[in-house]
């Protein structure tokens, strides 16, 4: 079944082919009335792949606003709903047909045949969407809803992995600032220790002193023990949720391969069954 019936003034054959042959390198599939087969009638022939066509795209330019056949052929595609317009000439809008004229129309008047250029590409773009079923459309439509919140809960995840690190990496920090203190008391006592035979000369008020010190600094060090502990304690845990997050980081992009999938195949079947689908020939047109 032919994507695009393209109809055009053949004085601008030359201006028309690199559009034609764009179309075509894109995929679809496009009839611009070339060659009339041998035995077949020309008026019949037109007719039979207008109304077979998907899309019926006009090309607008001061030659063919006055052509009798691409205004013809223009009027028919607009009354099945199917007509696409493009401009390759400057036009007012008194210029146009009677009942023709669109104020939203893609305009390739200044387009020097780049693939690349933004004109083109929304031209092509516009011509994709007037070929898709809206069934389609609405499914894509729905997917990527899905896709959207797929894509916000698995940046969620990676937030929270984000601050699990930073938050484990505090941790350690201060297990490094506990096991430093506990270096200082532990070289405090052994100091202390030191000191307790050079006291001995000064009576048991030293002796007091340098036990309640020591006492002192043995509190401390089984204070910093504890701390060390509940720390350990919590990086496990937040271990145990990074692993967690990352899990569900893994469903999350093994969903959105399924619904990928997914929406390939229910598009594959679908234009399968559009392309299979026989169309009644509709309006008798007449070339001249």
């Amino acid at each position: 079944m032919t994507d695009i019936f393209l109809s055009y003034s053949s004085m601008d054959l030359s201006r028309v082919r690199p559009i034609r042959d764009g179309l075509a390198e894109h995929g679809f599939d496009v009839f611009w009335d070339q060659k009339l087969p041998t035995g077949k009638d020309w008026d019949a022939w037109i007719r039979q792949h207008l109304t077979a066509a998907k899309c019926a795209l006009v090309v607008w330019s001061k030659n063919s606003v006055t052509s009798r056949n691409v205004r013809h052929e223009a009027t028919i595609a607009d009354g099945q709903g199917k007509l696409l317009a493009v401009l390759i000439d400057d036009l007012r809008p008194e210029e146009f047909p009677m009942g023709l004229y669109v104020s939203q129309c893609a305009k390739l008047d200044r387009w020097s045949g780049d693939a690349n250029d933004d004109a083109w590409r929304n031209f092509r773009d516009e011509v994709e969407a007037k070929l898709t079923p809206r069934w389609v459309k609405e499914s894509i439509d729905r997917i990527e809803v899905r896709l959207v919140g797929e894509q916000a809960r698995r940046e969620a995840a990676e937030k929270r992995n984000k601050t699990f690190r930073d938050q484990i990496e505090k941790e350690a920090h201060t297990q490094a600032e506990l096991k430093h203190e506990l270096e200082e008391a532990l070289q405090e006592v052994a100091a202390l220790k030191e000191k307790i035979p050079h006291a001995a000369h000064g009576g048991d008020r030293v002796l007091k002193e340098v036990a309640q010190e020591i006492a002192a600094l043995k509190k401390e060090l089984a204070s910093a023990a504890h701390g060390r502990d509940r720390a350990r304690e919590e990086i496990k845990g937040l271990k145990e949720e990074l692993v967690k997050a990352a899990r569900e980081r893994d469903q999350a992009l093994g969903e959105i391969a399924v619904l990928r999938a997914r929406l390939e195949k229910i598009v594959h079947e679908r234009i399968v069954a559009l392309l299979r689908r026989p169309r009644a020939s509709k309006i008798p047109l007449s070339k001249s």
